[in-house]
């Protein structure tokens, strides 16, 4: 009892369930305007921290995110229309990509945050992402960021992520035709 009620104490606070009074807890619901509004909160503080990153990053830096470029790159995405569309190696280089990028930004909060947002779009990725995920260039698309990164452009840098981000949202909001305003 002591271990679940902590597990539900941390859901709670990374708002993943909610407590319901007399009842217990709650998976949190998910709606549109949560994930619009966690897309545009978790866009910009992205941005800042790779613009930050970009700044404060040295040579091992520009090494580890072009290694996790290349892994990217590699790693087949998953079957997003199977039993497995969470599963998958896919999913955590990814994650780990992202991670990579920002990782220089020099601020723990930030990239605690940072981290908690991307989390919770996760959520929202597994409930709604489907085939549309596999029409888009995703490797042009993180390629594009890694150039302007490592040219140290920040402008066209946060402008790719920015754009990046926004087109898995827009897929994502394409595919909520059964979630709540």
């Amino acid at each position: 009892p002591g271990a679940v009620r902590e597990a539900l104490s941390r859901l709670t606070a990374d708002g993943l369930v909610e407590g319901v009074a007399q009842k217990g807890f709650i998976v949190k619901p998910a709606s549109v305007a949560d994930l619009e509004d966690l897309t545009e909160t978790r866009v910009e503080l992205e941005c800042v921290c790779l613009e930050r990153s970009i700044q404060r990053g040295g040579a091992r830096w520009e090494g580890q995110v072009l290694a996790a470029a290349h892994e990217l790159r590699r790693t087949p995405l998953p079957d997003v229309t199977g039993e497995d569309k969470y599963q998958g190696e896919w999913i955590n280089v990814h994650r780990d990509f992202h991670s990579l990028l920002v990782s220089a930004c020099g601020s723990p909060w930030r990239l605690r945050m940072r981290d908690l947002l991307h989390e919770q779009t996760q959520r929202y990725w597994h409930l709604l992402s489907g085939p549309a995920m596999h029409a888009r260039d995703l490797a042009a698309e993180h390629g594009g960021i890694v150039e302007a990164a490592l040219a140290h452009d920040t402008a066209l840098a946060t402008t790719r992520l920015r754009t990046h981000l926004m087109l898995t949202s827009q897929v994502l909001l394409r595919n909520a035709a059964g979630l709540p305003p």
